[in-house]
């Protein structure tokens, strides 16, 4: 299960970090970001990139704040965020409110 959270301005990213640090934000205490207390630059990176093409977020380098986004590519980071492998999508309960989605973990 993913955090998807409500507010994509408040709490949703850091809006003067980078595209790509937020994409990463909420995985950096895992393996896959980090290697002994060090930022995996370019592995996060290169997942930063795989979000903006497979959610087509637009308008912004990997290096842009995020505040720079528009509050739909936001939300289409937001929504990408908990993609990894064993994840295939992020799905939205069709009962919620429709500002409430969670990612599918299967």
């Amino acid at each position: 299960m993913a955090r998807i959270p409500e507010d994509r301005h408040g709490t949703g990213v850091v809006g003067d970090l980078p595209v790509w640090e937020n994409a990463v934000s909420e995985r950096l205490r895992g393996a896959l970001f980090r290697r002994g207390g060090v930022v995996r630059r370019q592995a996060a990176r290169s997942h930063a990139q795989a979000i903006r093409q497979a959610f087509d977020v637009r308008r912004a380098g990997l290096d842009a704040p995020a505040r720079t986004l528009s509050g739909g590519n936001m939300q289409k980071l937001i929504l990408g965020r908990p993609a990894c492998p064993g994840r295939k999508h992020a799905t939205a309960d069709r009962d919620a409110p429709a500002d409430r989605a969670s990612a599918d973990g299967r």
